[in-house]
């Protein structure tokens, strides 16, 4: 006799759940039909907040006339706009709160001239949704990301970001490899366009096989299908320009095989394009930036602005990308990156203080001279196959940082001179081992960061209440800090008709120091440190464990969540 020591937890979360079911209302369903009760495939389904509003979500009823549309949170409803190419378009307001929707659509007749044979937009597969290019491109076009961003759902950040109705998309393939882990804006910014055949959408796309039917994620993924017999293509840009003397030269080279694909980039520019954003890792959802220990005093940059219109830079930046297929479920890759620039911001900043007696003014003359060398190594091995996954992935990236201050306060000189160098290594470590209908997994991260400052001043003054008011020729404050990060945990992933869910249990262990001092010197004296007054070693440990569940049970078409999403 088996022991269900987890039914009980499971009877009490489907109780509480089934006390409110309206609050897992999060996606509209329904069917599409003819007046004989027929289901009418491939109808397109617009959702808007509005009638001219942006679009929220989009989706195509399948061979049932089924459809889903992702609900936006906070409004009570929501105006819809149903489209097929043989029946007349219904556009109305719905109310969210509606568990399901039937419609019927008219039929629609047209008065032909000619007969003009055309590939279909669109076609859903499954959950697969193959847009052609042809289709969506217009002649002003220059990369595939403008054709991206006429497609019905998909829209696309400043950043270059893309999301499917409002989601961050999980992959970005090319012919069904991840070449890039994340880099797609090399391939929606350079590669181009006549090289692609078809844009697929894949929705609910759940990368890992040995996760398939336990875990169907809430998200998309995107696949680009090349055209046939191509095997290496590329472009190059250069131009010039003169008083001041401007340059620009850009390259890049595309290489597609069955078994592997390889890419390579380079620019150099002066004229205020960071090329180094082609090789950010758009998977990630990044927050805000750590505020560096010690800065230098600096122009800030104008709101409102783009970045080209007022950067003065000198950059140089250079890549490479390279996926080899070496075996029907595993796969390694290997990027590279590098970058060298040199960036001057120059500007004026009036500062006015005001007491009941005085007022003090500071005139300051700004003027940054900052340079950047940068490199980043990541190497991936990845086994994927439907009972077994196992991931290895190594990234290590090394930033040295130069910032020559002259500014100027009114009229005396301050130079400052602030060295900045980071070293950070990255592993992760995954494996899953799916049994029927159970996985379970075990995933360890490891990051660890080193990240050293020296800040010289001349001259400078120093005083504490401790310490007698000085000025001295020279300082030079140091910081060192150092991360250690350890994350392990496991998971267990089941289902049992209905009802699925998850429970992690893991362990985090994190370790910070941070050590400072300032050395000073005379006009006669050498560098010494000023002493304890001015010097920290701290050390931080923080050892958390965590117990973290998620449930979902599913019945006639509505499905229940803990927690609540």
């Amino acid at each position: 006799m088996k022991k269900h020591s987890a039914y009980p937890l499971v009877c009490f979360l489907l109780g509480m759940l089934l006390l409110s079911p309206a609050m897992a209302q999060e996606f509209l369903r329904g069917t599409i039909k003819d007046k004989r009760g027929k289901p009418i495939v491939d109808a397109n389904l617009v959702l808007r907040q509005s009638e001219n509003a942006s679009i929220s979500a989009f989706s195509i009823s399948d061979e049932q006339g089924r459809f889903e549309l992702k609900l936006p949170s906070g409004p009570d409803s929501i105006f819809l706009t149903i489209t097929h190419l043989s029946y007349a378009k219904q556009q109305f307001y719905a109310k969210t709160s509606s568990p399901f929707l039937e419609v019927v659509l008219t039929p629609q007749e047209y008065e032909l001239p000619e007969l003009v044979v055309k590939n279909e937009p669109v076609i859903r597969r499954g959950d697969t949704l193959v847009f052609d290019v042809s289709q969506y491109r217009e002649a002003a076009d220059q990369n595939i990301e403008e054709v991206l961003s006429k497609i019905p759902g998909i829209t696309i950040e400043n950043s270059g970001r893309i999301k499917y109705n409002g989601l961050d998309i999980s992959k970005f393939y090319i012919e069904g490899l991840d070449m890039l882990e994340g880099r797609y804006r090399i391939v929606t910014r350079n590669l181009s366009i006549d090289a692609i055949r078809d844009i697929e959408v894949i929705e609910h796309h759940q990368p890992i096989r040995a996760l398939d039917s336990l875990v169907r994620p809430d998200n998309a993924a995107i696949n680009i299908r090349l055209k046939s017999g191509l095997a290496l293509t590329g472009t190059l840009r250069a131009g010039t320009g003169a008083e001041p003397a401007l340059y620009l030269g850009r390259g890049d080279v595309f290489g597609f095989t069955k078994k592997q694909q390889f890419n390579l980039l380079f620019s150099a520019n002066n004229i205020g394009e960071q090329q180094h954003a082609n090789f950010q890792n758009l998977y990630i959802a990044f927050d805000e930036p750590e505020r560096d220990l010690i800065t230098i005093n600096q122009l800030l940059p104008p709101f409102f602005i783009p970045k080209n219109s007022y950067l003065d830079n000198r950059e140089l930046t250079g890549g490479f990308h390279f996926i080899k297929k070496l075996s029907t479920f595993s796969e390694f890759k290997w990027q590279g990156f590098a970058r060298k620039d040199r960036i001057f911001t120059v500007g004026n900043r009036e500062l006015k203080y005001t007491d009941s007696e005085n007022e003090y003014l500071f005139n300051e003359q700004l003027n940054a001279d900052k340079g950047f060398l940068d490199f980043d190594h990541r190497l991936v091995y990845e086994l994927n196959a439907k009972k077994l996954f196992f991931r290895l992935d190594n990234q290590t990236t090394t930033n040295f940082a130069d910032f020559v201050v002259k500014n100027r306060v009114n009229g005396s000189l301050f130079p400052e001179d602030l060295d900045k160098d980071l070293f950070n290594n990255t592993t992760q470590l995954t494996t899953i081992i799916r049994k029927k209908d159970k996985a379970y997994k075990v995933n360890t991260d490891i990051e660890y960061e080193i990240t050293d400052y020296n800040l010289r001043l001349a001259p400078v003054d120093i005083f504490t209440p401790d310490f007698t008011a000085t000025r001295f020729a020279e300082a030079i404050q140091t910081a060192r800090q150092k991360k250690f990060d350890l994350d392990t945990y496991s998971n267990l992933f089941f289902k049992n008709r209905a009802f699925k869910g998850q429970v992690n249990l893991g362990i985090a262990y994190q370790r910070t120091a941070l050590d400072t001092d300032i050395f000073a010197r005379t006009d006669t004296t050498a560098s010494t440190s000023l002493g304890r007054n001015f010097q920290n070693d701290n050390i931080v440990h923080e050892l958390r464990p965590y117990l973290n569940q998620a449930y979902e049970f599913t019945k006639n078409r509505v499905t229940w969540n803990y927690p609540y999403p």
